[in-house]
């Protein structure tokens, strides 16, 4: 089971004092009715009634506290992804691998989903409790990070998770979280699907599954951490960084360097050609960005390079970001 680990760490909460009463304990069956108090959380199927002081984020699916920059609970809700497997192969390890250490684990129900529920500590500063539930088809993992010190928090997460109700019912958008939006209308890229262990999002030739074989051209459009600089020197390093450590090309060419607004940002796209394999391959790269928010519009292709560059570019000039 892969997640963004890095959206846990960065979620650091603020400071609270100890408390002195005992310790709140999640539910081994959490079995709840929606209420008009649950809110829910965008691009998933799961409701809860969050923390005072929290609102839905507009950067990751989850709930974010309000004038803070970290103090959150994030969600990502898998269709497709067998949580007995995943979670009895991969998740433990992970957590050993990465440094992390169990402090708590224990079975859960969550509305007749087998679940686990984990405290887990990663720092001596900072720990997260975890609820993974969800069944052969489904697979959901909530994460909420807490400073060790702050009891108080602690419990407030706790009492929000034995909170939770889920609609397998409830239609995915996961739009509602990207932070930005394209015209594929005009376009001969359709989207196609949400990735949310990489959170991309894949536009394939008339939002076919073909194109993700490699075979034919496809576009993938993901968030990058925030980039604070703008300059064309640091976007160009970023740029060369992201093409070396995601593809092996060889006869490396680049053309066409450019940094111009694209609606109400700002991008730096450069056209790479090069050879993988003995074929020639086009991967065209755009940088866009904000100052608060970045995302990576990629377009690759094999065949018809001429025209897929063109295609490349006119989704891209209708990318912006969200407000």
């Amino acid at each position: 089971m892969k997640h963004s680990w890095y959206l846990v760490l960065l979620l650091l909460p603020l400071a609270a004092k100890s408390q002195q009463s005992a310790p709140l304990v999640i539910n081994e069956h959490i079995e709840n009715a929606k209420t008009a108090a649950h809110v829910h959380v965008p691009g998933t199927r799961l409701y809860l009634i969050p923390p005072a002081g929290f609102t839905a984020s507009k950067k990751y699916a989850g709930f974010q506290k309000e004038n803070s920059n970290g103090d959150g609970i994030v969600v990502f809700d898998t269709i497709k992804e067998n949580y007995f497997e995943n979670y009895l192969t991969t998740f433990i390890s992970r957590i050993e691998k990465s440094g992390g250490k169990i402090l708590i684990q224990k079975p859960v129900i969550v509305q007749g989903y087998a679940g686990r529920f984990l405290t887990i500590k990663i720092s001596h500063k900072l720990q997260t409790h975890v609820l993974l539930f969800g069944s052969k088809k489904i697979c959901v993992q909530l994460f909420a990070p807490f400073l060790s010190c702050c009891k108080q928090y602690s419990d407030e997460m706790l009492q929000s998770i034995n909170t939770i109700w889920y609609d397998k019912q409830t239609v995915v958008h996961p739009y509602d979280t990207a932070g930005f939006s394209v015209n594929d209308r005009l376009s001969i890229y359709k989207y196609f699907a949400y990735d949310s262990a990489s959170n991309s999002f894949a536009f394939t030739l008339d939002g076919k599954r073909d194109s993700l074989d490699g075979s034919l051209p496809v576009v993938i459009i993901s968030r990058l951490p925030a980039f604070t600089e703008t300059n064309a020197e640091e976007m160009a390093l970023l740029s060369d960084k992201l093409i070396a450590s995601k593809y092996q090309l060889v006869n490396l060419e680049k053309r066409n360097v450019v940094t111009q607004k694209i609606n109400n940002a700002t991008g730096y796209q450069v056209e790479t050609y090069g050879k993988m394999d003995g074929i020639h391959e086009l991967v065209y790269q755009c940088i866009i960005t904000d100052g608060r928010n970045t995302f990576l519009f990629r377009g690759i292709s094999k065949t018809d390079l001429e025209n897929s560059l063109w295609e490349f570019k006119k989704l891209a000039a209708t990318f912006r970001i969200s407000e």
